[in-house]
């Protein structure tokens, strides 16, 4: 029941889609299908089990391959492999006719280039600036830049991506859909020196994208095909996987273990080749367990918010969302005094807590977990025990010294009750998948028990068994009396499993639904304040 659901929410949002005369960028190619990429044989060990284990992988031009898998699959091994940071123990790889000697050298040249969900480009320099910086802006090195044949080529790159934008504008002003064409095309200019063969990875390029700015996005890696290019996109949201791509292949535990062509798939069928086991439900059910009131959010307002009204009770899990810039993603932090707030208050068991620090705010109770893990959320070069115990040092300090052992054995606890894989409190935090960081994230602040959890995009970036989990976790914490906001843009979610949702469009509340009308297409509907 919950897959017919998750199905037909999804027809329902690219019909919504469609009426609003923008068809899903997939768009099966029937021309240029010769082979461009093929992987024979391919794996890797780093002393241990083959992390990529005889992987066989055809990419051809024109063509849009997706491809998905949990986190710890292998799919940013066989990427590293194919951009030389690592040689693999065996295989091969042709680019075109060519093999490929390891490890890969100046994989650019060889017509290969990979965009990172942080995209790579500096904020503080202007787009002319960032597209040339890779090419040398066109000169040898130490000639004098040639201005205007520098400022015509990054106008046609753009151009041919339907993108017009001042070439001096600073790109940190510019929208994220804007940063990605900048991105794209500055990757499709270092392969221009390799006109036979041009191989673009784009490793969750939507991650931190609203839907509109996402489906712009994938618009870019569509017209990169048709113009030749072989795809391979990397990405947890599988709807947009099925949406963009020609097809998607499946790794699972370092083995490439089933391929879907895009028209004739089940979503249900390929979570299930991911896990190697079906996924009775994609989300967990909404509880209806509120109870007493614990925070009243009236008139908060800063950045992009204008006006934000909102009670949050025990027992309940509530989301908020809306469009990029509609300021929900804020909230979180004017609460936490982490960006400047104009008015409001927030009132927490009788005090207003507004604009306190994040460890005033968790003395009280009070959980701001941000949503970007790696810069935010954790400590990279720490294992998982020091992570997990960061928030609580002192309980196991005892002079004059460190507890270790305890210390040590509360992490394993915790992390054997959130599903951590490897079960190692010792290892650094950078050795785990992101889904395990994730959950390591959310161990470190659920130990603190608190009685309200305010979550910023808390399954980002994570595969679909992990989400699952984080999830439940939450759901758990709401059962046992926390009080839960989930800050997103993935209104999927939000609709499979909120109590409520609370839409934002222009800086203002635009709407409250209920479980039972948060649909995907009505939340979208009030998201363009049409509620």
């Amino acid at each position: 029941m919950g897959d017919e659901r998750v199905q037909r929410r999804g027809a329902d949002r690219r019909h919504h889609v469609c009426e609003a005369g923008e068809q899903p960028p997939r768009q099966i190619m029937t021309a240029m299908v010769d082979d461009l990429l093929t992987v024979r044989g391919l794996g890797k060990h780093f002393g241990g089990p083959w992390v990529l284990q005889d992987v066989d992988l055809d990419v051809r031009r024109g063509e849009i391959v997706g491809l998905v898998g949990e986190n710890g699959s292998g799919k940013s091994t066989l990427v590293k492999i194919l951009t030389g940071y690592h040689a693999p123990d065996s295989g091969t790889v042709h680019m075109g006719s060519t093999e490929l000697a390891f490890p890969v050298a100046h994989s650019a040249e060889r017509g290969i280039s990979v965009i990172h969900q942080d995209l790579g480009l500096i904020e503080s320099m202007t787009v002319a600036e960032n597209l040339g910086i890779s090419s040398s802006y066109g000169t040898r090195v130490l000639a004098p830049v040639k201005t205007k044949k520098e400022a015509d080529l990054c106008r046609s790159l753009l151009a041919s991506f339907h993108v017009d934008v001042d070439l001096q504008e600073p790109l940190g002003n510019l929208a994220p859909s804007v940063r990605s064409a900048v991105a794209i095309a500055r990757s499709i200019r270092v392969l221009r020196g390799n006109a036979e063969n041009q191989l673009l990875i784009l490793d969750e390029p939507t991650a931190y994208l609203g839907h509109d700015d996402s489906l712009r996005v994938r618009r870019l890696m569509r017209r990169a095909a048709d113009d030749g290019a072989g795809v391979i996109f990397i990405s947890h949201h599988l709807d947009e996987v099925v949406e963009s791509c020609d097809r998607l292949v499946v790794l699972r535990d370092g083995h490439l273990v089933d391929s879907f062509e895009t028209t004739h798939v089940n979503r249900g069928d390929v979570i299930a080749a991911m896990l190697g086991r079906p996924l009775d439900r994609f989300y967990p059910e909404p509880r209806n367990n509120r109870r007493e009131q614990l925070v009243s959010f009236r008139g908060v307002a800063g950045g992009a918010t204008r006006q934000f009204d909102l009670d949050l009770h025990a027992g309940e899990v509530v989301g908020v969302t809306g469009l990029v810039g509609s300021g929900f993603q804020e909230i979180p932090y004017l609460l936490a005094g982490l960006a400047s707030r104009t008015a409001g208050s927030v009132v927490h068991r009788g005090t207003d807590v507004l604009g306190m620090n994040p460890k005033k705010l968790l003395a009280r109770g009070i959980a701001v977990v941000p949503g970007n893990r790696q810069r935010d959320g954790v400590w990279l070069k720490g294992t998982a025990q020091e992570n997990i115990s960061l928030l609580r040092l002192t309980r196991f300090f005892r002079w004059p010294r460190l507890r270790v052992r305890e210390e040590a054995a509360e992490a394993h606890e915790l992390m054997e009750r959130f599903g951590v894989r490897p079960l190692d409190p010792g290892l650094r935090l950078d050795a785990f998948s992101g889904g395990n960081q994730q959950k390591i994230v959310m161990a470190k602040w659920l130990s603190t028990n608190p009685d309200v959890m305010l979550l910023d995009e808390p399954t980002q970036g994570v595969d679909a068994g992990a989400r699952r989990d984080i999830l439940d976790i939450v759901a758990s914490a709401a059962d046992a009396g926390s009080a839960v906001a989930i800050f997103s843009a993935d209104i999927e979610q939000l609709s499979q499993m909120c109590d409520r949702v609370v839409v934002m469009a222009a800086g203002r509340v635009s709407a409250v639904l209920g479980a039972a009308d948060a649909t995907e297409e009505r939340i979208l509907s009030a998201a363009y304040g049409d509620a």
